[in-house]
């Protein structure tokens, strides 16, 4: 009963996220744009635009169409597939992330129960859902879906299931970059269970090649458009101007804005990225020593992966990657005034960086 009472609340979180999220999305545009808007206005924004140009037409290899192939494949082949039967491409789009998030919800709730007590674990999936930029949880991007892979691998491979747990990573890593970090996320769960002994290492730990089997299919993808398996990365340098760069490079980037940009733009494309960057590490940096070697590598890994781009710009979005980091807040969380502290900074950032996204304007 006690396990049933359990999902019922976190059904409740995610009940009261999602309502909530579109309810002030709404009200936030009626307020500052003096009309009702259409759900197209409201979420048809910036990476969701090309989710359904890929779900509508596939991917394209002329013009600034180039730009499509550096979206992973999973998240717009279901928005087709969905569409098929709503014969709404956004509607898809948004149907796909909000069930993903709810199924994300359990499984954080379930993994943090592994080793954590329950209101640890509640603690942790509200930071997760309030957090700054989760609102793209709720949106037409892949992050939810990518999210509840990773966290179904994680939760299998914690389990002792190879198989299950290298299957959804592999999913994963057809759906975002971040997917790959969860291989030697396998490679460490796996030697942990065999308490490092080579002696125990039997042929189930090649199980974790599916995981980049699944980058694999991007590659070929690729290559099956362009004749270049890395074609994405030079999309990435031809269009966007970025690359994969020294750790701290995108920080000088994010601090020269500030002479290249008026002041409102680099609030948002320097000062807060600066901010979340300094608050990711030192997370990572002084409260990671209680947590297990693998969640340990997994969140550097993706912190690591997001800070090597030479544009920062996205920065937010992608902390939410880093899941062990909310584990470490809700521990935090004990003490009253903190929790109190670190829910009154997500919810106000939240509110404004949701305003922002769904007027149109660069929300991370």
């Amino acid at each position: 009963m006690n396990g049933n009472k359990q999902i019922t609340n976190i059904l409740f979180i995610s009940f009261i996220s999602v309502l909530a999220t579109f309810l002030l999305a709404t009200l936030s545009f009626v307020i500052f744009q003096n009309k009702i808007p259409s759900i197209n206005e409201l979420w048809n924004q910036w990476d969701t635009k090309w989710y359904i140009e890929i779900a509508e037409h596939g991917y394209i290899n002329t013009g600034e169409g180039r730009l499509s192939i550096t979206f992973l494949p999973l998240y717009p082949w279901l928005i087709r597939l969905l569409a098929t039967l709503s014969r709404d491409y956004l509607a898809s789009a948004l149907v796909i992330s909000n069930v993903s998030f709810i199924f994300a919800l359990i499984l954080f709730y379930k993994l943090v129960r592994v080793d954590f007590s329950q209101e640890i674990a509640l603690r942790t999936i509200l930071f997760f859902s309030i957090f700054p930029t989760s609102y793209f949880l709720h949106a037409g991007y892949a992050e939810s879906l990518f999210l509840v892979l990773a966290l179904t691998s994680i939760f299998l491979l914690r389990k002792g299931m190879w198989f299950g747990g290298a299957l959804a990573g592999m999913f994963a890593s057809f759906t975002r970059f971040n997917g790959l970090t969860l291989f030697p996320f396998f490679i460490i769960e796996y030697l942990t269970a065999k308490k490092f002994s080579l002696k125990t290492v039997k042929y189930d730990i090649l199980w974790a090649l599916l995981i980049l089997v699944g980058f694999g299919f991007y590659l070929l993808l690729n290559y099956r458009i362009s004749g270049n398996p890395f074609y994405f990365k030079a999309v990435f340098e031809e269009v966007m101007w970025e690359r994969a760069s020294l750790p701290w490079a995108g920080l000088i980037d994010a601090i020269n804005r500030f002479h290249r940009y008026q002041l409102a733009d680099w609030a948002t494309e320097g000062f807060i990225v600066i901010a979340f960057w300094i608050f990711n590490l030192v997370v990572l940096s002084t409260s990671l020593n209680k947590i297990r070697l693998s969640y340990k590598i997994f969140a550097w890994l993706n912190f690591f992966l997001m800070t090597t781009a030479s544009i920062w710009s996205s920065l937010p979005r992608y902390s939410l990657m880093i899941l062990p980091i909310f584990i470490v807040l809700a521990r935090w969380g004990k003490n009253p005034a903190i929790n109190y502290l670190i829910t009154f900074i997500f919810l106000s950032l939240h509110l404004i960086f949701l305003a922002l996204f769904v007027r149109g304007h660069w929300a991370f």
